[in-house]
């Protein structure tokens, strides 16, 4: 190679600066040095970017081809008796073959995500630029920059890292694709792979599900709303937002027609086309959202690092999870139409006949859970699980109500901080304490089964939980301590992270029904809890080989509270489910013949409605709400709406056999006038009388002394329980001067409850009835 002398410098003719003009040279050195820095910089950032883009493109050659027209084998979901619950990985997919990707959902396709799909190979620079300029005119992203064959990569491969690293991955893997598969086979892998929202995945899934018919019957206007939703597929949905798919539909439609892919009649009539989602959806395979939760057990619980091949045999009875599916949908659609309600709110059948765009119904959940094991036996996430697909017994958390209520009484029994027949003071309380639903005026008397606002006075410990009184329940969370509460949660199974302040004594923090309903199972389990609540029983791969068996780790409890505790307050609940039952769920329950023991809860506005109990073999709950919170209705309680429900699966559930503390307790009954132990002179003289479960042989040691009658209470008490626990209760002054434990309040009384009672001093609000 011949060289050239420039003032003492050479310089190769073929090499790097051959091309820079004589006179730079014959500048000064300054200007010398600049370009020599500049070309060795350049020359770095070649070579860097060499290496690096060797590393991509190593990656994008490690990934195996066969994943883009392969989905694995299916993982399959079973019930408790072997038969099939649905699929995983993939959910429910149709597959094409080759040629079978309709003519008209191909233009679409194209106008929405790729116009130049037959013209690249697999990057197209020409793309990124069109949308960029399209998503400036729109003020958002209305176009991606990705082709198809990128898209294919990135839903084909784990790639993984951040997003600059994948993208570049995808790159170089996406020219490994246009070179392995033809342009046919490349878009019917893509129609088969890509997600549609509503839980479809691929084009065969998506027109079944959205439209009940095959992928080759789409009309224009059908593919058209399909491939748009590709970009945002959960928002863009049609059973999500009708009036959203609609207009992208219109926007793919434009597109088709700039691209000359139909004409202008076509697209005329593929915008008047409506979209017509039929009332009764394709109900091929089970509720997503169950299916969605044994993946979620699976792979996140029992440490499985996928599911594919896997034949998981749950605990589910698949039978009695239809007949509760079927029971929850039919009593909140008999609720939605009652008379006796203003029901201001969108109804499912509204929203099934495309009254209104968005699903905004009232919604419900129940799970069943069994005492001893914690298997769930059903799991009902969804209302209708052909709209929604979340879990609302799982992953949505709401404020529990007085359905929290049991485990503040059990902290401060257990903790002996109170006592079943300690004196508790129900009289008004400052709000800025509780800062129940607001941070002023008097705590409302409200709850599952208190309309009116009422105060006692004086009244056993026990009496406030099995009378539903929020005043009491604050005041006896204030002496146990929020810190001992929120560890006695904890230790019945309620990990979520409960609020800091007063207002969770009153069930403000937010929970979920699941494991609500596993803390519940202390009062049958005599103060124990299962170790673990689940789906999955057992697990085994293709060839038949035991990868998880749930009976090795079955039968474990683990202690929650004592056993005089559970026992106690289990014959609390069981006492209040009798009494304290709506006519209807009353009418149910008398047909049972066996025990039942269960707690309502109304949340603050009557935004959630719950009702949890339990019979001796199981514990099962219902949950009522709104997905954005809203309230129900004006005063909806517990008792009407949720109760009704949790009792007719009590009758799909009925065991004929007692509670296990049943004869463990005995009532001993007090007179609220005095205090001190009742009798029939007490009934007499217009005095109300309650029970109080206790275990071993309490006495009163003093009798009301209303008359002279002192016959043994346990024989001549009992006839008077229904009498005194339905019956209307007169506000009255509390016998004695008892004076509020806190301040006088501040703004006002907003709830209209102080038409008894006194304030003053502070003074204790326990004291043992002598």
């Amino acid at each position: 190679m011949t060289n050239r002398k420039i003032k003492g410098h050479y310089l190769f003719e073929a090499g790097l600066l051959a091309w820079l003009p004589g006179h730079i040279w014959r500048s000064k050195p300054l200007w010398r040095f600049g370009v020599y820095t500049a070309a060795v910089l350049a020359i770095s950032t070649i070579a860097v970017g060499s290496v690096l883009g060797f590393s991509y493109y190593q990656r994008a050659q490690n990934v195996n081809l066969a994943d883009v027209s392969s989905f694995g084998a299916s993982g399959v979901v079973l019930d408790q008796g072997g038969k099939v619950i649905g699929s995983l990985n993939p959910d429910g997919r149709f597959l094409l073959g080759k040629g079978e990707v309709p003519e008209t959902f191909k233009m679409a396709l194209l106008a929405a995500e790729d116009s130049r799909f037959y013209q690249h190979n697999g990057f197209d620079p020409q793309g990124i630029a069109r949308a960029m300029v399209a998503n400036v005119k729109e003020g958002g992203i209305s176009q991606g920059g990705s082709t198809i064959t990128q898209q294919l990569a990135r839903n084909s491969a784990d790639i993984g890292g951040r997003t600059l690293d994948r993208k570049l991955v995808e790159l170089f893997l996406s020219f490994r694709i246009e070179e392995a598969f033809s342009k046919e086979e490349i878009l019917t892998h893509y129609a088969n792979r890509v997600y549609f929202g509503s839980g479809y995945h691929g084009l065969g899934a998506a027109a079944n599900g959205y439209f009940g018919k095959d992928a080759a019957d789409l009309s224009l206007g059908e593919a058209a709303a399909l491939a748009g939703l590709i970009r945002s597929p959960n928002r863009l949905s049609p059973f999500n937002n009708r009036d959203a798919s609609i207009e992208c539909k219109n926007r793919v439609v434009a597109r088709m027609l700039d691209e000359g892919y139909i004409t202008p009649e076509m697209a005329n009539l593929a915008v008047q086309e409506e979209l017509k989602l039929p009332v009764a959806r394709s109900k091929r395979g089970r509720p997503l959202y169950l299916i969605s939760a044994v993946r979620r057990e699976v792979v996140k619980d029992l440490g499985f690092e996928g599911v594919q091949g896997l034949i998981i045999q749950t605990s589910l009875d698949l039978e009695l999870q239809r007949k509760a599916e079927s029971m929850l949908s039919r009593k909140i659609e008999k609720l939605e139409r009652s008379e006796g309600i203003e029901f201001p709110h969108q109804t499912l059948t509204e929203y099934q006949e495309g009254e209104m765009s968005d699903p905004d119904f009232l919604q419900g959940a129940a799970v069943i859970i069994e005492n001893k094991t914690g298997r769930v036996i059903t799991s009902v996430g969804s209302r209708d699980h052909l709209s929604s697909h979340y879990d609302r017994v799982s992953l949505m958390k709401r404020p529990a109500g007085f359905a929290f209520a049991p485990f503040v009484y059990a902290a401060a029994f257990d903790s002996e901080k109170s006592s079943p027949l300690a004196s508790l003071y129900d009289v008004p309380i400052d709000n800025r304490h509780v800062m129940m639903g607001g941070q002023s005026g008097i705590l409302g008397e409200w709850s599952s089964e208190n309309e009116q606002n009422q105060y006692l006075g004086r009244i056993p410990a026990s009496y406030g939980l099995l009378s539903g009184k929020n005043a009491a329940t604050a005041r006896i969370g204030f002496d146990t301590g929020l810190k001992e509460v929120k560890m006695k949660a904890l230790l019945t199974g309620i990990e979520s992270k409960l609020r800091d302040y007063p207002s969770t004594f009153l069930g403000a923090s937010e929970v979920s029904l699941r494991e609500l309903a596993q803390a519940y199972t202390i009062f049958p389990n005599m103060g124990k809890r299962p170790a673990t609540v689940g789906l999955v029983d057992r697990i085994t791969d293709e060839n038949g080989n035991v990868l998880y068996d749930r009976e090795l780790e079955s039968g474990r409890l683990v202690s929650a509270v004592k056993e005089n505790t559970a026992s106690i307050i289990g014959e609390t609940l069981k006492q209040r489910t009798n009494m304290k039952a709506s006519p209807e769920a009353a009418a149910i329950l008398a047909d049972l013949k066996g025990e039942v023991a269960g707690m309502g809860g109304t949340s603050y506005n009557s935004e959630d409605n719950w009702y949890i109990g339990s019979n001796a073999k199981y514990t099962w709950g219902v949950w009522l709400g709104f997905d954005d919170a809203k309230p129900i209705y004006d005063k909806a309680f517990s008792r009407d709406t949720a109760m009704p429900i949790w009792a007719d699966l009590g009758s799909l559930l009925d065991t004929g056999e007692r509670l296990p503390f049943s004869g463990r307790c005995n009532n001993v009954y007090v007179c609220l006038e005095s205090g001190k132990a009742g009798h029939k002179g007490c009934l007499a003289a217009g005095h109300q009388i309650c029970p109080v479960p206790v275990v071993g042989d309490y006495r009163i040691r003093k009798y009301c002394g209303a008359d002279t009658v002192r016959d043994t209470v346990e024989q001549e008490i009992p006839q008077a329980r229904p009498v005194s626990l339905t019956r209307a209760q007169p506000i009255r002054k509390p016998r004695g001067v008892v004076k509020s434990k806190i301040a006088p309040v501040v703004g006002g009384d907003s709830y209209g409850v102080l038409r008894g009672g006194d304030f003053g001093k502070k003074q204790k609000t326990h004291e043992n009835i002598q």
